[in-house]
């Protein structure tokens, strides 16, 4: 490996793994066998590790066990591959909430450059990195890092996930530490509670039409009965005239019925069945995709996004987000007075904790 650094942004989201331009679901399972197809599929120190799947249950941190490790690999991998690459130096750029910056800083850097040199195979392919840092970054500062010079004095930063809502006031382009709040709701919970209301009320609309079904047969049958029992009597009024008239009686039902009133009467309540019944079948297939969104989240595939610009070190960077663009802007700047108001405020903060 030459001394070229190549920048590799990973956002380690409980939803979603992402870089640049990949993102994969944040699941990962252990293969007890060499698995018959390498499909994101991990090779490491001996083990087999299937990645994206199932999402992992949510927890409160992330360095408990070594399944975002192995999602961090598989994630460096993807990047690498879309840039044709298999061995290089990394700068692993990575981000924290900031009301939890401080905390946990420092377990993320030791949890992720455990090893500063790894080799692993992703998709049977080999992959040899060296880490030459891993940065961490508040996630909301580093996204509007770039854009200080276009923003309000004041502005408030509002990073919405899937489990949490981070916010973040900048006040002269550093964040007020002491109003920024993490709130643990996100975009998994508002598709839970629509879809939740959605089945609510389809389900209560669908309730309304096969009650009306019901009701629409039960009035066909009623005129069924009521037109048989007016045919049998119509029969035994005519066939007694038959017999004062010392005529043979007649089996009526034997001769073919030219007309009938209730039939008639009949057919208007037959169609109104029949768009019951599309309504049902219409509501059945909403129901079922509403359904099926609401499972959507545990079942993300692969997403192959727009092409990204490279993120090396001596290209030159175009970024679209996340810790590059904050990375990018420090190097591009040279603004020293917007890192030391950002690392006077992390340093405030811990000395509060």
């Amino acid at each position: 490996m030459d001394r070229h650094i190549e920048v590799v942004g990973v956002d380690h989201g409980w939803s979603g793994m992402k870089t640049v331009s990949q993102v994969f679901t944040t699941g990962v399972k252990e293969i007890t066998t060499e698995p018959a197809f390498y499909n994101n599929v991990v090779e490491f120190n001996g083990s087999y590790y299937k990645v994206g799947g199932k999402r992992l249950e949510v927890r409160d941190l992330k360095v408990e066990n070594d399944n975002f490790y192995i999602l961090t690999l598989a994630a460096v991998a993807k990047e690498l591959n879309r840039r044709g690459m298999r061995n290089a130096n990394i700068l692993l750029s990575v981000g924290l909430p900031l009301t939890r910056f401080g905390a946990e800083k420092q377990d993320f850097i030791d949890y992720l450059s455990k090893e500063k040199e790894v080799t692993f195979r992703f998709d049977n392919e080999q992959y040899r990195i060296k880490l030459a840092r891993v940065s961490v970054f508040p996630q909301c500062y580093a996204a509007v890092a770039d854009r200080m010079k276009t923003l309000p004095k004041r502005v408030v930063v509002v990073d919405i996930g899937s489990w949490t809502i981070d916010i973040m006031p900048i006040e002269d382009s550093a964040p007020n530490e002491a109003e920024c709040i993490t709130i643990r709701e996100g975009l998994i919970k508002c598709m839970r509670t629509i879809n939740e209301e959605c089945m609510r009320q389809y389900g209560n609309v669908r309730e309304n039409v096969r009650k009306s079904i019901a009701e629409t047969e039960h009035t066909i049958n009623k005129l069924d009965a009521f037109g048989s029992g007016m045919r049998e009597a119509g029969q035994k009024i005519a066939n007694t005239f038959r017999t004062f008239a010392d005529k043979e009686t007649i089996d009526y039902s034997e001769k073919e019925k030219k007309f009938s009133k209730t039939e008639l009467v009949k057919k208007t309540f037959e169609a109104k069945k029949k768009l019951f019944q599309r309504m049902e079948q219409h509501l059945d297939e909403a129901l079922d995709k509403v359904e099926s969104l609401a499972k959507e989240p545990e079942r993300m595939k692969d997403v192959e996004m727009a092409e990204p610009s490279m993120l090396g070190a001596v290209a030159e960077p175009e970024f679209q987000y996340g810790a590059e663009v904050f990375e990018a802007y420090q190097k591009m700047q040279g603004d020293k007075s917007v890192n030391n108001k950002l690392d006077n405020s992390i340093k405030r903060a811990e000395m509060s904790r």
